[in-house]
């Protein structure tokens, strides 16, 4: 029996198999798809999530393909307003990301088994484990990690259902010129569309927008996507490079991160708010490395307790973001309100820059202040 089996090979699952390899641990990943792979998603990555990937060596061969991101710019009826990112950020492809994880899991002595599917959750005397074709295969510890529509997650009973449901659909475009090193927003009517350069003149283009909208693209996916795009600021200067992916619905959400005696969540299965604010990444390493600290505490002492820590951490680390994203949200849903703040951020972009580090994790919510809701509102 291995010390970890972990289902779910993407950004959250591979990276926690390296860190607990790298604890001396015997590891398992499992994933029923094959990489490289593409994924509906951002492609954005902050400097905290680049800081990660520094840490497990991937970083190197990453920026080598990857695009520089400076600043994240927010357009909506004609208005603009830029917030500086700082150093470190980056735009890069998911196919290009993954496949350098996964390679490091080998690398770290993870044992990787793809085309391999954790079809069904198992409680035994020994805890729960995962039923793989005709076999029951269990670990000292289950990680869950896969993905927003975690089947593992609602057969643990931990799901949380949802009420919004908010759809995403991506794909890359090919620029007539490369674009400047920023993410582009813009906000249009019924959805959003964020535009992140991921090297030359390649970018991703990610359309976020609710369940109507995503039932008019129900059987032409590419066609309404390409639609959207076109009427968008963006205009109709690029060449689609691949077909689109849609993900969703989100937000999804757990109950808790755990279930005594052995099982836990990590990645979108632990929970996902909304694409938009962009963090999704970052948040996916980070906690990562809290799930395997929890994990390797956990084997040490047989105690809960770091499972528990580890909920309280990951929760604390989601807060950020998903606050900045309800407030995107409640903006991007009411367009006079929304071009009034992008107007009032462009007049005073200390405050933009200062949400911007909030949701990016460079600064605490105690560091907003009552001037810079003065300043969002009403412009002064």
């Amino acid at each position: 029996m291995h010390d970890v089996l972990v289902a779910g090979a993407s950004l959250a699952g591979a990276t926690t198999a390296i860190h607990l390899a790298r604890q001396g641990l015997s590891v398992r990943l499992i994933d029923k798809g094959q990489f490289p792979r593409r994924k509906c998603c951002g492609e954005g990555l902050f400097s905290r999530g680049v800081a990660e990937l520094r840490d497990i060596g991937v970083l190197p061969e990453i920026e080598a393909q990857a695009g520089t991101l400076s600043a994240v710019r927010f357009s909506i009826q004609g208005c603009s307003a830029e917030a500086r990112l700082g150093q470190g950020a980056i735009g890069v492809q998911r196919s290009l990301l993954d496949d350098a994880v996964l390679r490091a899991c080998a690398a770290a002595g993870v044992e990787v088994e793809l085309g391999v599917e954790a079809r069904r959750l198992v409680e035994t005397a020994d805890g729960f484990a995962v039923e793989i074709g005709s076999e029951t295969v269990g670990a000292r510890v289950l990680i869950a990690a896969d993905g927003i529509r975690s089947g593992l997650r609602t057969q643990a009973g931990l799901d949380r259902p949802a009420r919004r449901r908010r759809y995403g659909v991506s794909a890359h475009l090919l620029l007539a010129e490369e674009p400047p090193p920023r993410v582009e927003v813009y906000f249009e009517q019924g959805y959003a569309l964020y535009v992140t350069p991921v090297g030359g003149r390649l970018v991703n283009a990610a359309v976020l927008l609710e369940r109507r909208g995503m039932e008019a693209m129900a059987g032409r996916l590419a066609e309404g996507f390409l639609d959207l795009v076109g009427r968008s600021a963006l205009g109709r200067a690029f060449e689609l490079v691949d077909e689109p992916l849609a993900a969703g619905p989100f937000p999804a959400s757990a109950k808790a991160l755990w279930r005594s005696p052995n099982l836990v969540l990590v990645g979108d299965a632990a929970g996902f708010h909304d694409g938009i604010s962009g963090d999704g990444m970052s948040l996916a390493l980070i906690s990562a490395r809290y799930c395997a600290g929890a994990v390797v505490s956990f084997l040490n002492t047989g105690s809960p307790r770091p499972f528990r820590e580890y909920e309280q951490r990951r929760r604390r680390l989601a807060r950020n973001s998903r606050l900045i994203a309800s407030l995107i949200l409640a903006l991007a849903s009411r367009p006079s309100l929304g071009r009034r703040a992008v107007l009032n951020l462009a007049r005073k972009p200390d405050t933009f820059a200062k949400l911007a580090a909030i949701n990016g994790g460079k600064l605490g919510l105690g560091s907003l202040r009552p001037r810079d809701i003065m300043a969002l509102a009403l412009g002064v």
